[in-house]
């Protein structure tokens, strides 16, 4: 499963806590874009490229590094940063 707003379990909704690692699914599909966790949606800082060998949804581990860092390690190595989104943002649309 892909965090969205719409799921209330954590990590996608609010109670995760910082320096934990959590199992996460992190949607690659069309790059490395956003990522919902902690109850609101974030973007990777500085943007990279998703590597070559991963899927479309990529296995992992989500950590709330500190207040405003969230590092994504994903199983197979590769991972990326992530800062809050501001409030307003929406997922670009993914064809």
């Amino acid at each position: 499963m892909v965090c969205l707003p719409k799921h209330t379990d954590v990590p996608c909704a609010r109670g995760v806590e910082q320096g934990v690692g959590y199992r996460f699914n992190l949607q690659t599909h069309c790059g490395i874009e956003w990522a919902y966790f902690k109850g609101r949606y974030w973007v990777p800082k500085p943007k990279v490229d998703k590597p070559s060998d991963w899927a479309g949804i990529e296995a992992g581990t989500m950590v709330l590094e500190r207040s405003g860092i969230a590092v994504f390690e994903a199983d197979e190595g590769g991972g990326a940063r992530f800062v809050p989104a501001p409030t307003s943002y929406r997922p670009p649309s993914c064809m």
